[in-house]
């Protein structure tokens, strides 16, 4: 009996302790932020980071704010709420994510009280362009109105203006949510008793006394999805595609919304051609700008396999970003090849020394003509053998050209003997040889 009663006091430990952690599970302790664009799927929404809440305390501007509502119950009739809070502004949020508020189209909420979809959404111009207050003391200022049977019609909370301020976006650390009867008076914030239950919970305020939107304040917040506003731009537009077979590649610029969008474009950027047969897409490739952050180059590298003509899509994971381009391949055009023209031979106009050693006629030209001295014209000695062998293009020198054997005979121009020396036998040939050599003159 005390055996059974033991695993029965067990049992019931164990079910207490599973629903307490169920109910403490409720309560978030991370928030997730992600963006995308219009017509991407949810799961393919960039996350930009996952922050536990004692980072967010620690980094961002925390305050206590109060948060008006006014809303209806289930008898038909109405009252009033105040949420006293200490959290951080959305906006500051989104800055320190490093989304620029004024590119936001939409932000959904999506908490740990719904399974599927999100709880609330708003658009940007609703949460940061509408002017929205904390009216204080909310049920004082407002009096019920009656027809003349005595049926209540509705309420008047004109009064409620003379006493608000206004108040920003805020997700919620600590709350504290109390509401009040329609006539209760000298309401105000209590944040002596704020709780964590209901952390990261969504407060916005009114834009009027009577504006009904307390089933929009999200509690157990853990992810943001932020749609923003049209689509990665191609600031530089792809310049002609070489539509000639082989391998190539196309660079232009892209901007986005923001920098986790920029750093995922390799996996995100979709380019595609209809006919991967014709030319196919082999790779893409993304440079990060070194002075803004939103921007990138994107080279794209492409080979063209066939002729034919494609159709290249740009996309941006899963919705269009850019015009369809018709792209026309084609073989390259092949250059006419010049013929090879003979080396052309320039005619000699000197003339050659002839087997004899004199003078031959000019190749290539016409005969030389010989020259008949003229009647008027004194004759002239008729020149020796050896003159007639000389190159007429060699100047005959002045002076006769020093000997180099000279002391070995006797030159006549240099006057030194008047008698011719007798040439030592076995040196004739030598003599002759250097006055070839020299091209001088003996005498």
């Amino acid at each position: 009996m005390k055996r059974k009663m033991s695993f029965l006091v067990a049992g019931l430990l164990c079910l207490s302790l599973c629903l307490g952690a169920e109910a403490a599970g409720t309560v978030t302790d991370t928030l997730t932020v992600r963006v995308g664009y219009y017509g991407m799927e949810q799961d393919r929404y960039v996350e930009v980071a996952t922050y536990h809440w004692s980072e967010l305390y620690d980094a961002l501007p925390l305050h206590y704010e109060a948060y008006s509502f006014f809303r209806s119950t289930d008898d038909g009739t109405c009252n009033t709420v105040i949420d006293s809070a200490y959290g951080f502004y959305l906006a500051d949020l989104l800055d320190y994510a490093g989304i620029y508020s004024g590119d936001i189209a939409v932000v959904a909420f999506y908490t740990r009280d719904q399974s599927v979809g999100f709880f609330t959404s708003f658009t940007y111009a609703d949460l940061f362009g509408t002017q929205r207050y904390y009216y204080n003391d909310l049920s004082a200022h407002i009096s019920p109105v009656y027809d003349e049977n005595g049926t209540l019609t509705g309420y008047d909370g004109d009064e409620a203006w003379n006493d608000c301020w206004t108040v920003q976006p805020m997700l919620a650390l600590e709350d504290s949510w109390v509401s009040y009867e329609i006539g209760t008076e000298h309401t105000a914030p209590n944040y002596s008793s704020l709780g964590t239950g209901n952390r990261f919970r969504l407060l916005f305020g009114q834009s009027y006394p009577l504006e009904c939107r307390t089933n929009q304040s999200a509690k157990y917040t853990h992810t943001l999805f932020i749609t923003l506003q049209g689509t990665p731009k191609i600031t530089e537009e792809p310049p002609e595609l070489d539509g000639t077979l082989g391998s190539h590649s196309a660079t232009f610029q892209i901007s986005v919304g923001q920098q986790a969008l920029r750093d995922a474009l390799a996996q995100y950027l979709d380019i595609a051609s209809s006919d991967s047969s014709v030319l196919e897409i082999t790779g893409i490739t993304v440079t990060p700008d070194a002075q803004y952050s939103d921007l990138a180059t994107v080279t794209v590298h492409y080979t063209v396999h066939a002729e034919g003509e494609v159709e290249l899509s740009f996309g941006f994971g899963g919705t269009s970003i850019a015009e369809n381009r018709q792209v026309t391949t084609k073989q390259p055009e092949e250059k006419p090849t010049e013929p090879t023209k003979p080396a052309e031979t320039t005619p000699s106009t000197e003339p050659s020394e002839g087997p004899g050693g004199g003078p031959s006629a000019p190749t290539g030209g016409a005969e030389p003509r010989e020259t008949t001295p003229s009647a008027s014209m004194p004759s002239e000695a008729a020149p020796s053998n050896r003159s007639s062998r000389r190159r007429p293009w060699t100047r005959r020198p002045s002076a006769c050209t020093p000997c180099p054997m000279r002391w070995l005979c006797s030159c006549r121009a240099a006057g030194r003997r008047k008698r011719r020396a007798q040439p030592i036998p076995f040196l004739s040939p030598l003599l002759r040889c250097s006055r070839r050599m020299t091209g001088s003159s003996c005498c």
